[in-house]
This record gives C-alpha cells, structure tokens and sequence, in this order.
C-alpha cells in the first residue's frame, strides 16, 4: 500500500528506504484522515479476544493462591523427576 502511493508520486520506494517511506505513509494518512477521508482498519486481527469483557480482575489474595498452587505442582513434578518411585 504505502509503496503504492509513493510511485503514485513518482518517488522510487527502494531509493527513498524502509524507515522514510513508513514515515510518509503515516504523514499521507494522517492527511487523509483531516481531508475526511474514512478510516479503514487493515489489521488482520482483533487486538482484544472476544469474551474481553468477561475476564474478571482477581484480588491480590486470589492472585498469591493461584500462583502458590501453581508452584506447588510445579515442586510435585520436580520431584517426580528427581524420585520416579514417589508416584502413587
């Protein structure tokens, strides 16, 4: 897209380099944008997932038991590894 525009103008992308032809993109779509011009989102994906709004925020209690429960297995596989004859 951004190489497109610059040879609409007659400037070679190659000789103008990767960080300057960026920089034009941006200049020429903020352009754009103050004429008027709609704006398109080009990403390919959503940033957020979908169920963003489901997440609930843990307590600080909640987040030290998740992660201590999260160490102890953790320590349980360690040992397992270490002494294969403690399984059950």
């Amino acid at each position: 897209m951004g190489t497109d525009i610059l040879r609409s103008f007659g400037i070679d992308p190659d000789l103008l380099g990767e960080k300057r032809a960026g920089a034009f993109r941006k200049y020429y779509a903020r352009k754009r944008v103050k004429e008027g011009a709609p704006v398109v989102d080009r990403r390919k994906r959503n940033v957020r997932p979908s169920n963003y709004k489901n997440y609930t925020k843990r307590t600080p209690l909640e987040q030290e038991v998740a992660y201590l429960e999260q160490e102890v297995d953790f320590l349980k596989k360690i040992l397992l590894i270490e002494n294969p004859d403690l399984k059950h």
